[in-house]
């Protein structure tokens, strides 16, 4: 049984369905876009290490704010 993401080709969420990263998404079906989501600095030999389930999104201002899906490591 796959992950079902809500997303399409012009907004792929690839890097929340790794095997290494899939513990870390509290719901299987909202995954961030890997166009805007947060990234962190990798340990070495650790794949996924760079993972967590957050976005970066502008509020009304344009300032980039950080979105953390609740209940996510």
């Amino acid at each position: 049984m796959g992950i079902k993401a809500r997303e399409d080709e012009q907004w792929p969420s690839e890097e929340g369905k790794k095997a290494c990263n899939i513990r870390k998404n509290r719901y299987k079906d909202i995954l961030p876009y890997d166009s805007c989501r947060v990234t962190l600095d990798p340990l070495p030999g650790d794949e996924g290490s760079d993972y967590i389930n957050a976005s970066f999104i502008e509020d009304m201002n344009g300032l980039q704010c950080l979105h953390r899906q609740p209940g996510t490591t």
